[in-house]
């Protein structure tokens, strides 16, 4: 058996060397927050390279405050030995790449020249002249990823092409169509088998003008070109005279602070049934036109517009919410007294918006449904109410 004396001095021992000097503690708590001076290695983390895609109100060219993100836009990076990878810009518009030195699966890991092009939609334009950008990415000990990009991306702009498109009734050689332009420049404009037509157009306020032979009259139109193409509806029964009842545009700004609330009735003096108003978020952010708010028909089930005085849908701006759903057809009826008397069929985009020039006079129930249950995106909804 031990002795006393000799367990004291074993137990002394190993709490001696369990107990750390107060010389070491003091070292290791400075070393909590001293600088960083081995710069000769990377950290082995992950970065993202984000070329910046925009829609370009304006169309001026330029990242201003009047730009908005753009959502769902393809961009391809091809890499130096020909390996190509395609990232999809978010709702804040970020095309994202990933970058590190030290990961051989990251989009970026190796230092060369790497080009990024912004696939082009259908129906857009780049607006400021670098769908194409060419990046020197170089190995940087030190870095984040270890890698950085020289220099950083500039901001890609894109807008729709405008138009005006439309269909008249009957155009067997019996009418022809002439527009005018905000220049004041007047043209005929060229008819398909089917009544269509299809006018490059520029921002500003632009009249068609309906020549009928066989009655010997002209029906004029006034249609206001904007941020997005203009589709007219197929309905030229009425005499287009401005009207002495003033328009309202409901843009959905002032119904709530909440990020999302159903619509109640009476907004711009109409009744609402199975509608939401919507601060933009992922879905709905390309076919915002005004402030920060759409609305949408909720769950993606038929919405309705009523009133019991007749009043005049003079049209908006609709979208479809979603990638998954461009494309969808959007069904527009106006009844009067229960007597259907207007309809039109849209084909809806998620990249942005079309004007619809509806013009449906004198109704009051305007139905809106997807043909596919889907969400439309709606913005700057135009009426003429009756006192």
């Amino acid at each position: 058996m031990l002795s006393k004396r000799l367990g004291r001095r074993i137990l002394a021992k190993l709490r001696k060397q369990t107990r750390a000097p107060v010389f070491d503690r003091e070292l290791a708590e400075a070393d909590l927050y001293a600088p960083r001076c081995d710069w000769s290695s990377s950290t082995g983390g992950e970065l993202n390279i984000s070329s910046f895609l925009f829609r370009d109100v304006n169309r001026k060219g330029i990242y201003d405050v009047h730009a908005r993100p753009l959502d769902n836009v393809a961009v391809r990076m091809t890499a130096p030995d020909g390996r190509s990878v395609i990232r999809w810009s978010n709702s804040n518009g970020f095309a994202n790449f990933s970058m590190s030195a030290r990961d051989e699966k990251a989009d970026i890991s190796e230092g060369g020249n790497y080009r990024f092009d912004v696939l082009v939609p259908d129906g857009w334009i780049v607006t400021t002249d670098n769908v194409s950008q060419v990046k020197r990415l170089e190995l940087f000990p030190g870095s984040v990823a270890g890698i950085v990009c020289t220099p950083a991306f500039f901001p890609v702009g894109l807008a729709q092409t405008l138009s005006i498109r439309g269909s008249i009734p009957s155009p067997e050689g019996i009418r022809e169509l002439f527009v005018r332009s905000p220049s004041g420049t007047r043209e005929k404009i060229e008819l398909d088998s089917r009544g269509q037509f299809l006018v490059a157009a520029a921002p500003g306020r632009w009249e068609l003008e309906l020549l009928d032979h066989a009655q010997q009259r002209g029906t004029h139109r006034f249609v206001e070109v904007s941020q997005a193409p203009v589709l007219v509806s197929g309905h030229w029964a009425h005499e287009w005279e401005p009207l002495s009842t003033d328009v309202s545009v409901v843009d959905f700004e002032s119904i709530t602070q909440k990020n999302i609330k159903e619509i109640p009735n009476g907004v711009g003096g109409l009744n609402w049934w199975n509608f939401v108003a919507l601060a933009c978020a992922p879905g709905y952010t390309n076919n915002a036109i005004s402030g920060n708010y759409v609305a949408y028909n909720s769950s993606g089930h038929p919405c309705q517009i009523s009133s019991p005085k007749p009043f005049d849908f003079v049209g908006g701006y609709f979208g479809i919410a979603w990638k998954t759903a461009h494309g969808d057809t959007l069904l527009l009826r106006g009844w009067k007294s229960g007597e259907l008397v207007y309809e039109d069929r849209i084909t809806l985009s998620y990249l942005g918006p079309v004007w619809f020039d509806a013009e449906y006079r004198h109704i009051d129930r305007l139905d809106i449904a997807t043909e596919h249950y889907w969400q439309v995106v709606m913005d700057d909804l135009a009426f003429r109410v009756m006192p």
